[in-house]
């Protein structure tokens, strides 16, 4: 505790993962673990000002019983950033935002084998080989989302006005990658939606 308001908080966790499904043909023998270390510097409720920034590093990896080597699990994700915080600007009038930020998610890229032919000029033969599972990452992930509060205090009710905005800035972050199989150095990236502009009142009689 730094000051009245302002703390710190660690935490380092480690977890065994047993029963996974893993192989070709699949099987829910794999085993694994997931494992990591959290900083979080907190600013408790005071009259005006409510927040925390909490960073983690996590390491998730995953094998087939008696393998050697581990691979990613698709949780693997090892750098997460959270920033909250929630200002009240005068007893009416809130404003609050989120900002998280994330390694982008584990995916296995496709190697494109092609063969034409040379005389009809056209696919005779096209296999798409997966390389090693989970061997590639998508981009990083990120957002900001931004909260306006207004209340209004009525003689036998209060009524409290919301306005939210997500993804501020707008940005199309990766959720899935479809490869292009006639270029196996292309793909179609999935992205999740832009901003979006939610609003609405709530009533306490």
């Amino acid at each position: 505790k730094l000051t009245e308001a302002l703390r710190i908080e660690t935490d380092v966790f480690h977890k065994k993962l047993t029963r996974l499904i893993v192989g070709e043909p699949e099987n829910n023998e794999g085993q694994g673990y997931a494992q990591g270390v959290q900083l979080l510097v907190r600013h408790d409720l005071t009259r005006r000002l409510f927040g925390w920034v909490s960073y983690a590093y996590v390491d998730s990896k995953k094998r087939r019983r008696g393998a050697d080597e581990f691979i990613r699990t698709q949780w693997d994700q090892p750098h997460q950033l959270s920033v909250v915080s929630s200002v009240k600007l005068t007893p009416d009038w809130i404003v609050g935002s989120t900002f998280r930020f994330t390694s982008g998610s584990p995916y296995t890229p496709l190697f494109n084998d092609e063969k034409r032919d040379p005389d009809l000029d056209e696919d005779t033969e096209a296999e798409a080989l997966p390389t090693e599972l989970n061997s590639g990452r998508l981009i990083a992930f990120q957002r900001l989302d931004l909260r306006v509060d207004r209340s209004v205090r009525l003689r036998y009710a209060e009524l409290s006005f919301f306005l939210d905005l997500f993804n501020v800035y707008n940005r199309k972050n990766e959720s899935f990658r479809i490869p292009v199989f006639e270029d196996p150095g292309r793909y179609f990236p999935l992205s999740t939606s832009g901003m979006l502009i939610y609003g609405g009142v709530t009533a306490r009689f």
